[in-house]
């Protein structure tokens, strides 16, 4: 991989003048304080991503959005809801089958 000569504003824009991720397949996951943080940001991080500059791609209907996640972790830095630790097994399984094929 290169390294750019002029500064650059990003570790996107890098990605981009480098493609390295063109035609990746990435996945997105997020976590905020509040119910719709990552939700808007995860919105826009996609559409960065599969933009021609950066050419990746996002597995299609699948997110994963951890809401009020200062409570939603014990002491130990686990996941405290055995339900979103599901759906969060299940998100990275289908990631995993889908990069595989």
């Amino acid at each position: 991989m290169t390294t750019p000569s002029a500064p650059l504003a990003s570790a996107l824009e890098w990605l981009g003048q480098t493609k390295a991720l063109n035609h990746k397949k990435v996945m997105i996951t997020g976590a905020s304080y509040g119910v719709l943080g990552t939700l808007r940001a995860q919105e826009h991080l996609r559409r960065i991503l599969q933009s021609p500059n950066l050419a990746a791609s996002t597995l299609a209907g699948e997110e994963f959005f951890l809401r009020r996640a200062a409570q939603a972790f014990d002491e130990e830095g686990n996941l405290k809801d055995t339900q979103v630790v599901a759906q969060l097994d299940q998100y990275f399984a289908d990631f995993v089958s889908w990069v595989k094929d």
